[in-house]
């Protein structure tokens, strides 16, 4: 960073992280309260097991994509989610 002593260097270097730390913090509050938002609430169907709320999360990422290895894998997650609902 072209400052006389390393010490310096540090200095900025660790006020950097911090905000970058905070920065990213704050951005993912942000997303998980969004996801919260977007998600389905469990169903007495679920018995607290969460399937259903998974499958429907799984059905919403199949409906976003058109790209078919996409498509075989979220079929992948889907049949192993029904396996283990089973």
């Amino acid at each position: 960073m072209g400052h006389k002593r390393l010490h310096t260097t540090l200095v900025y270097t660790q006020i950097h992280n911090r905000s970058v730390a905070d920065e990213y913090y704050a951005a993912m509050e942000k997303v998980e309260k969004r996801l919260e938002e977007q998600l389905p609430h469990p169903s007495a169907e679920d018995n607290g097991n969460g399937h259903h709320e998974l499958l429907a999360l799984v059905d919403a990422l199949d409906a976003g994509t058109e790209d078919e290895e996409q498509q075989a894998l979220v079929e992948e997650i889907r049949q192993g989610l029904l396996a283990l609902a089973a």
